[in-house]
């Protein structure tokens, strides 16, 4: 018996069943237009922002009189945009946003069950993105049934990556206004023990000033004793560079205070989130034409295994 199997051959089996071929795509099409009424709508809102480039609240920035190059760019790096891709996907921003918008209950998810955190980490990061655009921009994008909610987000979303960046940027500058306070009170503590110093000298030894104008440094004085005299001329020159000292003390520590300032943005919004009009997901057409070429092919190769299968029998038969 032979039977060669070519496309003609398959041609005539489809044309035979061609009333198969024809249920398949009608019941595919039915069944697919059921399943994409049944998936509930979803809707995408979106955030895109670039990083400030954290110089700009250096205090060498914002009080330098002058700049060697004289051009300051206003968006950070390759690296301040990688920086704040990790902290919008790490979980500092995900349990934050899980915490605030109560999603365990809108995903309905118990958490008392065997893995809460797991589950709701898995749905979370379904819906969930963080994408860096061609134009090098970040993207934080969110999907969910709510479109509000979607938006509420994204927005919170971006409001503490802003905020958890300008943590991580300001602590070193803290720490150093904080290092400018001890050193501001060891200081103050010094100048006031100078004075006092100088004061009880001077009445003590009926200390003046000879000279009128000009620094202390290279001040005159005359006593009744002259190495009461030459110490109150060097406890003077002390104190005057403390108070040098400590007043540009005071400049820095407020300049440093300034910049770490948490009110300054760390980057620049370009477009915020809102309520989509329209929805992302599901794309009804594109589910009803997948559903259909799956079940009519889904048939030819049905139709072709069976066709073979009544071919080999035969052929089984006639050896025997």
């Amino acid at each position: 018996m032979q039977n060669e199997f070519n496309l003609l051959h398959a041609i005539k089996i489809f044309w035979k069943r061609k009333l198969w071929l024809l249920i398949a795509f009608i019941l595919s099409a039915v069944v697919g237009i059921i399943v994409s009424f049944v998936i509930p709508e979803r809707f995408l809102s979106y955030s895109t922002f670039y990083p400030a480039n954290p110089s700009l609240t250096d205090r060498q920035t914002l009080f330098s009189v002058e700049r060697s190059d004289g051009f300051i760019d206003y968006f950070g790096t390759k690296n301040d945009v990688n920086r704040l891709i990790s902290i919008a996907n790490s979980p500092q921003v995900s349990n934050y946003l899980i915490d605030r918008f109560n999603l365990f209950e809108h995903y309905e998810i118990n958490p008392n069950s065997r893995f809460p955190q797991t589950q709701i980490m898995e749905k979370f990061e379904k819906q969930y993105s963080v994408i860096k655009t061609e134009l090098n921009a970040i993207r934080i994008s969110f999907l969910d049934t709510d479109k509000d909610l979607a938006a509420k987000i994204v927005n919170a979303a971006v409001g503490r990556v802003d905020q958890i960046n300008k943590g991580l940027v300001g602590s070193n500058k803290e720490a150093i206004a904080h290092l400018f306070t001890d050193q501001i009170v060891n200081l103050e503590n010094e100048v006031e023990f100078l004075t006092d110093s100088l004061s009880f000298l001077a009445e003590k030894y009926n200390i003046r000033r000879v000279t009128t104008g000009g620094s202390n440094q290279d001040a005159v004085y005359t006593g009744q004793d002259l190495r009461a005299v030459e110490r109150y001329r060097v406890l003077s020159k002390r104190q005057t560079s403390s108070i040098e000292e400590l007043n540009k003390l005071y400049t820095l520590s407020g300049q440093y205070e300034l910049s770490a300032r948490e009110d300054i943005p760390s980057i620049f919004i370009i477009e915020e989130a809102y309520p989509a009009e329209k929805k992302a997901k599901p794309i009804r057409w594109l589910i009803v034409v997948g559903f259909t070429i799956g079940g009519v092919l889904f048939m030819i190769f049905s139709l072709l295994l069976i066709d073979r299968f009544y071919y080999i029998q035969a052929a089984l038969k006639d050896d025997e």
